[in-house]
């Protein structure tokens, strides 16, 4: 329950910690160039394919994830999906129906933490340089609210989650106010406060969040 959230949110933590203090393997706040990570010397390969281009890391994002969505539909419709979903549901009427939940808990976990480090990797070579500081606290709350926003397991609602935590502060911050300004309907009140849009965004979002929880 809310136990295993707290410990794990906080175990992300201290391996951030770690990381950021084990400057002579990590770099630490410095993090580690290109020419530290294996593969990073020359644009990496696949096949005859070199990623040397933005939007051939977009593609293979969008290919990863393509399968990804696939994988889990069909593990949604598995056996153990199903189990997943009883224990979600009802642990103690899952475990007195037979389903090992430690082991099945397990298995969540190792692969969640699979198709993170491949992401993971993907955003190494895409950004040619790591450092813990890129892993806050703040990315584990923002996955979280995601998936809280899309619906738990719904891997729909979860991608219409994820869109929408993008866009909504991505717009706050760069078009809303833009088009405010350079409407001829807006007067210098009105585009004074569409100027002061992005200082409150993060306080609109929050606001939002809050709002979902409640009547969601």
């Amino acid at each position: 329950g809310d136990y295993l959230a707290i410990v794990t949110l906080g175990f992300g933590e201290v391996v951030r910690f770690i990381l950021k203090n084990e400057s002579m393997l990590t770099g630490g706040e410095k993090g580690l160039p290109n020419e530290s990570l294996p593969g990073m010397i020359a644009p990496p390969c696949i096949g005859s394919w070199q990623l040397d281009r933005t939007i051939h890391f977009y593609y293979l994002a969008l290919i990863l994830m393509v399968i990804v969505v696939f994988v889990i539909h069909r593990l949604n419709n598995s056996r153990i999906g199903r189990a997943w979903i009883a224990i979600r549901e009802d642990e103690t009427a899952a475990m007195a129906m037979g389903i090992n939940t430690f082991h099945l808990k397990v298995q969540a976990f190792a692969l969640s933490a699979f198709i993170a480090g491949v992401m993971g990797v993907l955003y190494a070579a895409r950004m040619n340089f790591v450092s813990p500081e890129a892993f806050r606290f703040e990315y584990s709350v923002l996955i979280l609210c995601m998936v809280v926003l899309g619906g738990m397991g719904s891997v729909p609602g979860v991608i219409l989650g994820a869109v929408i935590l993008q866009v909504v502060p991505w717009l706050m911050r760069d078009i809303i106010p833009t088009l405010i300004r350079e409407s001829a309907l807006s007067g210098p009140v009105v585009a004074g406060l569409a100027s002061r849009l992005p200082d409150f965004r993060l306080l609109i979002f929050g606001g939002i969040m809050v709002l979902m929880m409640i009547f969601r």
